[in-house]
């Protein structure tokens, strides 16, 4: 279940998201009697739960019930179920107390009853609730200070990957896209080879800034990675550092951001002759323990390319392993996969999961490598195998632009699925993270449709037509993407 969803035990909300999800997966035909069952809840309940939803979205879907009790979901536009549940996650209790905490909107406990307009014991309840789902990144909210409790870099992880499933890249900040631009001056300066994910960073980057505001640093113990970063390369970074967000963050902390910044790394094709690296420089030891695993996970199949660069998909790979090694020495969560992405992952490619799963079992033999033997780096892995085995479609006009926010290592995954969707006189862009998708963009492409898995900042052209995604598309939602581009150039060909 995704973190969004796992923030939820109040059976009204779930039972208006779990109405959404039935309607909207491939399940067949879906009757009252059936759906009553399966969200526990009597008929009138349901009906109840269905005439709500229909006057809340009342301009965008509409739920009916026919002669025969047959439920449908009837949606005008092209627009997944998954958009919907988060508009009602957003209304939510357990919503407006996360977000709340994060943006220092209450003092304290009495002051959230408060400002939220609730019990002592209703809020006491929701925190327990809460803590249920923090508690996969090691996360708590105590009541004493009315605040996140844990090791920071935890927090800020939750916080990530937890903002990252609503794909509004202003959920956080309505300056983000400035502080993206901000930080790319300064990458530019360290590096400008630096392969970044602007989609990712316009998350991460203004929940850092968030937490520098209110005086939450990282812990000495935190940065056990001074071994691991090449002071060489390190030796100009604290200087541009404070010239660019001040001298008043701790040392600690600017070493924490030079290795965390490879949190934000976009392993997608590069789109230009610059940006090609993937990581930082290791020092030599780790990366010969690196270089071993890589060749066992892929020397097996014959498939061994070793690419340490950024000019191929392998090299993504490496770099990949490389960056997760520093990563996981400062957090064990940096290697969150959802539980939505795992599942696809390891049913679908259940062999080749397995496979991954364990050569990197068996090949760790050093305690430094015993990091990244956990199954969701496995079930990374696992993507961009499958990416690189797809078969790859030269496209032509007319155009189609496609702009993915995805987890880390799952770029070349959903390129691979979506390249499926079109014919080969179909002309295709790709903004897969490294670049965010503005009104300049759209009017030097010029396309005919956008697929996208987020929130547009600007406003599209009536000729383009919108294709919206959920965050990890399922293959339902593949197939409907690939008829309504068909309708859609039908319609332009006409």
């Amino acid at each position: 279940m995704s973190l969004r969803l796992m923030i939820h035990r109040d059976k009204q909300i779930l039972r208006k998201i779990n109405l959404l999800l039935k309607l909207g997966s491939p399940q067949g035909e879906m009757t009252v009697g059936l759906l009553s069952k399966e969200l526990e809840c009597t008929r009138p309940t349901l009906r109840e739960t269905i005439d709500y939803l229909n006057y809340r979205f009342q301009n965008q879907f509409f739920i009916s019930i026919s002669t025969k009790s047959v439920v449908e979901l009837h949606c005008d536009s092209f627009i997944p179920v998954d958009v919907f549940i988060n508009e009602i996650v957003k209304e939510s209790m357990s919503y407006r107390i996360i977000v709340g905490l994060f943006k220092g909107e209450y003092k304290n406990l009495v002051d959230a009853q408060q400002t939220l307009g609730v019990s002592r014991t209703f809020i006491l309840q929701k925190i327990e609730m809460l803590n249920q789902a923090l508690a996969v990144f090691d996360v708590a909210i105590t009541t004493r200070h009315f605040d996140f409790h844990g090791d920071e870099t935890n927090i800020r992880l939750f916080l990530f990957n937890f903002f990252l499933e609503f794909g509004d890249l202003e959920i956080v900040s309505k300056h983000s896209i400035k502080e993206v631009r901000k930080f790319m001056k300064f990458a530019d300066e360290i590096d400008p080879s630096m392969r970044f994910s602007q989609a990712r960073l316009a998350i991460w980057i203004p929940i850092v800034l968030a937490r520098w505001k209110k005086r939450r640093f990282v812990s000495e113990k935190e940065i056990n990675v001074c071994d691991l970063i090449d002071e060489t390369e390190y030796k100009r970074f604290p200087d541009l550092f404070k010239k660019t967000w001040g001298k008043h963050i701790p040392d600690e902390e600017i070493r924490w951001f030079y290795i965390t910044s490879l949190y934000c790394i976009s392993y997608s094709d590069p789109t230009d002759l610059i940006r090609t690296n993937y990581t930082v420089i290791a020092n030599e030891k780790n990366q010969q323990a690196i270089l071993s695993l890589f060749k066992a996970l892929f020397e097996t199949e014959n498939q061994l390319m070793i690419d340490t660069g950024g000019g191929s998909e392998r090299g993504g790979v490496y770099a990949f392993l490389i960056n997760m090694l520093y990563l996981k020495r400062i957090s064990k969560h940096f290697d969150y996969v959802p539980d939505q992405i795992v599942q696809t992952m390891t049913e679908n490619y259940e062999a080749l999961f397995n496979k991954r799963y364990n050569l990197l079992s068996n090949v760790v033999d050093c305690e430094i490598l015993s990091l990244i033997v956990t199954k969701n780096v496995a079930v990374s892995l696992t993507a961009f195998q499958v990416s690189i085995d797809k078969q790859k479609h030269d496209l032509k006009t007319p155009h189609i632009l496609f702009s993915f926010i995805v987890e880390a290592g799952f770029e070349h995954y959903i390129v691979k699925d979506s390249k499926i969707l079109v014919k080969d006189s179909v002309n295709v862009s790709y903004y897969m993270d490294d670049r965010i998708v503005d009104s300049g963009i759209i009017a030097y492409h010029q396309p005919d449709i956008i697929v996208c898995n987020h929130y547009l900042l600007h406003e599209v052209p009536e000729t383009t037509a919108v294709i919206r995604l959920t965050n990890f598309p399922t293959v339902k939602e593949w197939q409907q993407a690939e008829r309504k581009i068909s309708e859609t150039l039908l319609e332009r060909q006409n």
